[in-house]
């Protein structure tokens, strides 16, 4: 009785379709990335004027972005297959939202430097780590559609920048925008930390869905059949005839 009870209960935080809630989340998480790499060329004249930055001063501080961003996506993908998707992506925008958040604090070119330099290092684990989830998630003939769903983030990002930045640029300063912006990134994180888990340990997943996970996946999720009753008895051994005994 307590057994049937405990399956019920099990059965029933079950979702169906379960791996587009993956790739819903991973929109986000682009959404977010693009956001925060955004706030700061919204809030440049206001910056300028701040702390006298030159062009070169800001051209200096968007470089240092950049490189740190290639250099990003050159050592993040091998750490993200070190540490698999669940924990890698989780600290790569841990990294990015305290480095965005960091921009609050800075005081002159030198300290928003090196805030794009570490925003940089974490937001180029976001595509490594998306595309390694899509490919544990999906099969081979629904990646393009789930790949092309979060990259559609980068854009509205950018859109989202666009309307939320003024918002609360009036009602908190600059600082408040790097404050808001980096938070973000924790509220998915807690969300990516309650639904995500790798395919074998992931418990909500519906018969439907199995049947759609890449037949590799599917194949790691099998139990391993018991041994059959037979067992050795079942073996035959040849008989030893008499021109072998007599060999012997």
């Amino acid at each position: 009785m307590f057994t049937t009870r405990k399956e019920n209960v099990t059965s029933g935080t079950k979702i169906k379709n379960y791996r587009w809630l993956i790739v819903a989340l991973l929109l986000f998480a682009t959404i977010i990335n693009y956001l925060d790499r955004q706030i700061i060329g919204l809030l440049k004249p206001m910056l300028e004027k701040e702390f006298n930055w030159t062009e070169t001063d800001f051209s200096r501080i968007i470089m240092v972005f950049t490189a740190a961003y290639a250099a990003g996506l050159l050592l993040v993908g091998r750490f993200i297959d070190k540490t698999g998707t669940k924990l890698g992506y989780a600290i790569t925008v841990v990294v990015w939202s305290l480095a965005g958040m960091f921009h609050a604090l800075a005081h002159g070119a030198f300290g928003f430097g090196v805030a794009r330099f570490v925003l940089g290092l974490g937001e180029a684990g976001n595509f490594p780590a998306a595309v390694k989830t899509v490919a544990e998630w999906f099969p081979q003939k629904e990646r393009a559609v789930a790949t092309g769903i979060f990259n559609a983030g980068a854009s509205l990002g950018v859109v989202l920048a666009l309307l939320i930045v003024p918002l609360i640029l009036s009602a908190y300063g600059w600082q408040g925008v790097f404050w808001i912006t980096g938070a973000l990134g924790f509220g998915w994180l807690v969300l990516w930390w309650i639904f995500y888990d790798i395919l074998p340990w992931q418990k909500r997943l519906t018969s439907q869905s199995m049947n759609s996970l890449p037949v590799d996946r599917k194949s790691r999720r099998r139990r391993p059949q018991p041994p059959s009753s037979t067992g050795i008895h079942s073996l035959r051994f040849p008989r030893r005839g008499p021109s072998s005994r007599a060999r012997a």
